[in-house]
């Protein structure tokens, strides 16, 4: 693309006074990785943690409102609706595979590798909305009813979210193509759900349901805790990081092809590939939270080995206490004549 000639365009229609055409252009310009406002360092621009934040919390609320509306008008209204909602949602994601390969392909690896790491933050932001929902539905499930109740309740607001974005991503895709809006919203639901589940298991599998306090599993196999105490920092930030990646990254990109199958999206084309790069970069942006995870283990783990050890020892001192107490009474209650005389 190039960009001059959009300038230049733009020029010529604010100097013959088509104002219509210049706002349309300006607010094209604006979409390009590389615009600036005025006076504006590219730095200032950058999308943080708040409006990572607050953005998500809009569109996890927006997407969920679809499904639930769908339940009590029909689909295709309540994806139209969304869409709507989606539209005049106005904090920007700050995750951005494509601006990071631009910057290694015209700065190279450092400028790349800074960018990289400047969107970490953004990428919190966007994902704390979504973990907070699921570690409240999974604790509240578990007061009300237990440990069916806790997989229940991490299921619904993804569930809720998921259902919804698959309506809306179909409708349009059927009004680009011209098509009238026509949502199956049953299978909608069964995207849903299938999206979620792979969210809650990629979650035990990454350690970090264990993190947040709503793991299944309420023990541990000392082996497996020794193995884990034995660690150095650096492996256990190795083997966190590269856990969470292993689970969120295959799961991100499985939840894009089940979005892009029910839309009837091609599967396999650049604009796919493009989805699941970008998929798969912003679950990669998680591996400080998997790190952290690692270390935590890795601290639980040591002081678990050392209550074993500590109740190991105090059952022996036990023991032993328990026997020299009762050999003074044995000497007293014996045989008198079995005792030399003095």
């Amino acid at each position: 693309m190039d960009v001059n000639r959009i300038y230049d365009a733009f020029r010529r229609a604010h100097e013959a006074g088509d104002t219509e055409s210049a706002q349309k252009l300006a607010d094209f310009i604006k979409t390009l990785p590389s615009y600036q406002a005025p006076g504006q360092s590219q730095e200032d621009d950058r999308v943080g943690f708040v409006e990572g934040l607050t953005g998500s919390s809009k569109r996890l609320l927006s997407d969920s409102t679809t499904t639930l509306e769908s339940l009590f008008m029909s689909p295709e209204e309540a994806a139209l609706r969304g869409m709507k909602r989606g539209d005049e949602i106005t904090e920007r994601s700050g995750v951005s595979f494509e601006k990071v390969k631009e910057l290694y392909e015209t700065e190279g690896l450092g400028a790349a590798a800074k960018e990289t790491l400047a969107q970490i933050p953004a990428a919190f932001g966007e994902q704390t909305p979504f973990i907070g929902s699921i570690v409240a539905g999974a604790r509240l499930g578990l007061a009300v009813a237990g440990p069916y109740g806790a997989i229940a309740g991490s299921l619904l607001v993804p569930f809720l979210q998921a259902s919804g974005g698959a309506m809306e991503r179909k409708a349009q895709t059927q009004l680009s193509r011209g098509e009238q809006v026509d949502i199956d919203k049953m299978n909608a639901y069964a995207t849903g759900l299938g999206s979620a589940a792979l969210e809650r298991a990629a979650l035990g599998f990454s350690g970090l349901s264990r993190l947040f306090g709503i793991s299944l599993k309420s023990t541990t196999k000392r082996e497996i805790a020794e193995k884990l105490a034995k660690e150095s920092v650096a492996s256990s930030l190795a083997r966190g990081g590269g856990r969470l990646i292993a689970a969120e990254v295959p799961t991100e990109m499985a939840q894009s092809v089940l979005e892009r199958y029910y839309a009837g999206l091609s599967l396999t084309d650049e604009d796919a590939k493009k989805e699941y790069a970008e998929a798969a970069f912003g679950a990669s942006l998680l591996a400080p939270l998997g790190m952290f995870q690692g270390v935590s283990t890795r601290g639980a783990s040591r002081r678990y080995v050392e209550t074993e050890e500590y109740l190991k020892d105090l059952d022996a001192d036990t023991s032993l206490a328990n026997i020299l107490d009762e050999e003074p009474k044995e000497i007293l209650e014996g045989d008198d004549k079995e005792i030399a005389p003095i």
